[in-house]
């Protein structure tokens, strides 16, 4: 479990259409179910080498609580944590911010 912020309007065009007919707690929680998805299957791919820059975001958070593949969550912390020190929700937050990176980059 992990609280995530939501984007900022104009982070993602993805997002702001999601939001106007969701809402944005909701809206968020869709593409995050997505993007974890899409996340997970590339670091098992090893297509993800690096932290990725991610959407400028509001204060406001949503909790989400989302099960991974332990060999994804594995490589994620080799990646985000190389040092193995971080505690288990900050890693998981910052395992959903760079899933919702990855997802938004197609729209760059």
């Amino acid at each position: 479990k992990a609280s995530v912020p939501l984007p900022a309007p104009g982070s993602s065009a993805l997002f702001d259409r999601a939001e106007a007919v969701y809402g944005a707690k909701e809206a968020l929680r869709i593409i995050l179910a997505n993007a974890l998805r899409d996340y997970e299957a590339a670091l098992l791919a090893g297509d993800v080498f690096g932290l990725m820059a991610e959407p400028a975001r509001r204060s406001e958070v949503i909790q989400v609580g989302r099960a991974m593949d332990a060999a994804a969550w594995a490589r994620a912390r080799e990646l985000l944590d190389p040092l193995g020190i971080l505690q288990e929700g900050r890693l998981g937050r910052m395992i959903l911010s760079q899933a919702l990176a990855w997802q938004f980059r197609e729209e760059e």
